[in-house]
């Protein structure tokens, strides 16, 4: 099941398996023409890989939620290139220019700006309003990360229906924009104390799926119900997508279904389809058609 996806170098596609538990690099034609890691919980090794980024070098980093680490990979051998702990249940990650952030609740806050040499804690910004109540940590701090463009850094919620972006070099907010017809999930609280998630009346919640940065301004935001039976957040019923332009403060839904979006270079996506059989693609945003898949 595809986990996150990136364009590299020389036209390959370096691919997150979630359920294999490795990364699978695809050279043009999309022949397999490495893999890297494997289950387990040393080094190189992956219990539950939720996200992938590549730094300006070209280096792989890989966030391990359980494992509470980010490993390191050249991209061009496979090299295991060592990594670092992570204090806290990391659920995102992503470089602007040489600069890594990452999403998770810790210390207070949502956003954090990581060393990418050891995974020392720079700073922490995105204040998290539920910070005493464990309960809700998997409500606030799932998601989806989005660094640029320009001085930016841009949180999807997994269950809350709007764009946060903050100012990567001061941590300042900088707007939210809602999303719109987002069938939001209903959080309540038992007389005991404990947290019910409820679907809103009239059918399942969404899940935010993907945000992705515009070279031009603004984002690309998918969201969608995921099917009865799922055993990951990577799987979608169907997607909408929409374009928050900042510029303005407006978000427009793009008619028709785009298939998941998980990178984004001018007009080329890579998009990530669950149905006959995973695989990635490669779209042309101007004429929204798939063109090689990996």
């Amino acid at each position: 099941m595809v986990g996150g996806a990136v364009l590299g170098d020389s036209g390959r596609v370096v691919v997150l398996d979630v359920v294999a538990k490795k990364v699978r690099v695809f050279d043009r034609g999309g022949r397999t023409a490495r893999e890297m890691g494997r289950e387990g919980a040393g080094p190189g090794e992956f219990r539950d890989p939720v996200a992938l980024t590549t730094d300006p070098g070209g280096r792989v980093y890989v966030l391990d939620r359980i494992n509470r680490r980010v490993e390191v990979f050249e991209a061009g051998s496979g090299t295991p290139l060592g990594g670092f702990r992570v204090p806290f249940a990391g659920e995102d990650l992503c470089f602007l220019g040489e600069r890594l952030f990452l999403l998770g609740a810790h210390g207070g806050n949502l956003l954090h700006e990581a060393s990418p040499a050891d995974g020392r804690i720079l700073r922490s910004f995105a204040p998290d309003g539920d910070s005493s109540d464990l309960l809700l940590s998997s409500y606030r701090a799932s998601g989806y990360l989005a660094c640029g463009p320009g001085d930016e850094v841009a949180f999807l919620p997994l269950l809350r229906p709007e764009v946060t972006r903050f100012r990567a070099s001061t941590g300042e907010r900088a707007g939210t924009a809602p999303i719109p017809g987002y069938r939001a999930v209903k959080v309540s609280r038992r007389e005991n104390g404990a947290v019910v998630f409820e679907a809103p009346e009239g059918g399942v919640h969404d899940y935010a799926a993907s945000i992705v940065s515009r070279s031009s301004g603004g984002h690309l935001v998918q969201v969608g119900p995921i099917p009865q039976g799922a055993t990951t957040r990577h799987e979608f019923e169907s997607t909408r997508s929409f374009v928050v332009s900042w510029q303005d403060d407006t978000v427009r839904e793009i008619p028709g279904e785009l298939p998941r979006l998980m990178y984004v270079r001018n007009d080329t996506a890579l998009a990530a389809l669950t149905s006959p059989a995973p695989a990635v693609w490669m779209v042309d945003l101007e004429s929204r058609g798939p063109e090689d898949p990996q």
